[in-house]
């Protein structure tokens, strides 16, 4: 509890009446003042959340936690994703943090090695192909029966809980940055499997690649309105803004930006799907700062951009129709 009662010293040396430090603390968290005093006793952890909540509240940064120094931040880990029990976890988890940032009347930077994790939950056979993939080659859960991939499988509550995630992604504003290899884990997986033998035809094989297709169609859909868009209609959707950039050298890493009005959340990936968060502000006005530098070195092609987004489409459809004609011939 050594941290934690330092904070907590810190917070209340900020306060006007630190008198009522125990009084203040239930409202700020939201708590019984019961829960508060043993929160300030030590007797309670305060969580991680509320942590955080206290130093924004107090104007204290992170180096608060770490003897002050600027160089030494928290980062908070969700676990190893060891069951699907666990990665479903981590679908609620980030449908959760972005309902969070909806909220706070936010948005997000998704700088995108890959496809956005979000879009693949909105299309079923992607869904249950990445989900296959995940379980098999990326974490190996152990008692995974060795069957052949079906896209017409059942559902499951991995696809439940991964297209809540994907929906509430439409209904925030984002910005985008994409290259031309973003799209080259999904066409790379697909070939695999296929080569393996562990997709169960060719006509299994090109329906999910005319899907992908259909993927890659809703992002540009999205880009060349400005908006995010229902998958079903491709429709704008209201109260949202899209922002697509394409970046001719750098290989994005898969972090992700969001800003609210209260507060700033960064998320650092770490094997697979695993991710590091922090809250904090100095760091996260840095990430700001870079993806601000990565739009002045990429290419907007977002509404205005019309020639370079016809291009980079045609050039992402033409990598889905070598694979489909690969397999065709294999």
């Amino acid at each position: 509890m050594k941290y934690q009662n330092e904070l907590l010293d810190l917070w209340k040396s900020k306060l006007d009446e630190p008198k009522e430090a125990a009084k203040i603390l239930s409202q700020v968290l939201h708590v019984s003042l019961d829960s508060a005093y043993r929160r300030m006793r030590g007797d309670t952890a305060l969580s991680f959340d509320e942590g955080v909540k206290l130093m924004q509240l107090s104007g204290l940064g992170s180096g608060a936690l770490t003897g002050g120094s600027k160089n030494q931040i928290p980062f908070f880990r969700n676990g190893a994703i060891d069951t699907s029990e666990k990665l479903a976890e981590v679908y609620r988890n980030n449908g959760q943090h972005i309902a969070n940032i909806k909220a706070d009347n936010g948005h997000l930077y998704y700088l995108a090695k890959d496809v956005p994790i979000f879009y693949n939950f909105l299309y079923p056979s992607i869904a249950r192909f990445k989900t296959f993939v995940w379980m098999r080659s990326l974490y190996n859960f152990g008692n995974q029966p060795a069957e052949l991939f079906d896209s017409r499988s059942s559902e499951n509550q991995l696809a439940s809980d991964g297209l809540d995630m994907a929906m509430n992604y439409q209904k925030l504003s984002s910005v985008e940055f994409w290259t031309d290899s973003t799209v080259s884990s999904m066409l790379k997986q697909v070939k695999y499997y296929y080569e393996l033998g562990a997709i169960k035809s060719v006509q299994v094989a090109i329906d999910l690649l005319d899907e992908f297709g259909k993927l890659v169609d809703l992002v540009f859909r999205q880009a060349e309105l400005g908006l995010k868009v229902n998958p079903t209609n491709l429709e704008p959707i209201p109260n949202t803004s899209f922002t697509l950039y394409y970046h001719e050298l750098l290989v994005m890493d898969n972090s992700v930006l969001g800003i609210g009005e209260v507060r700033k959340l960064y998320f650092a990936p770490y094997s697979g799907l695993n991710y590091l968060s922090t809250t904090d502000p100095d760091y996260c006005d840095e990430i700001v700062q870079w993806c601000k530098d990565q739009m002045n070195n990429s290419v907007q092609i977002s509404e205005s951009g019309h020639k370079e987004r016809v291009r980079f489409q045609r050039r992402i459809h033409q990598q889905i129709d070598t694979l489909k004609e690969y397999i065709r011939l294999f």
